[in-house]
């Protein structure tokens, strides 16, 4: 399994990977757009995205569904409360906690 992370994902979101994810998403493993990824939160969540910019400075993917529903709720329910929503430098939405 190919994991990568990113703390900003958020079921049904686009997301951007950072720049070491994703120069090592394009470059080495050479994802390209409409490649399915699984990307984790870090905190228990596993999303399954699909790449829809495959740059190696922002990869930026779409979640399609949360492998482990039970943890992809709690992270949804913080992510609603909060409801902090910022524009991030290649214009992908991200979901701050």
């Amino acid at each position: 399994m190919q994991l990568f992370y990113c703390k900003d994902i958020a079921p049904g979101a686009l997301a951007t990977l950072d720049a070491e994810e994703s120069r090592h998403a394009v470059r080495v493993l050479r994802k390209r757009v409409g490649d399915e990824v699984d990307v984790t939160d870090g905190r228990g969540g596993l999303y399954r995205c699909t790449v829809v910019e495959a740059d190696e400075r922002g990869c930026v993917v779409e979640s399609l569904e949360c492998v482990n529903a039970s943890m992809c709720e709690c992270v949804s329910a913080d992510a609603s409360a909060t409801n902090a929503i910022t524009q991030s430098h290649n214009n992908a939405l991200l979901y701050y906690i």
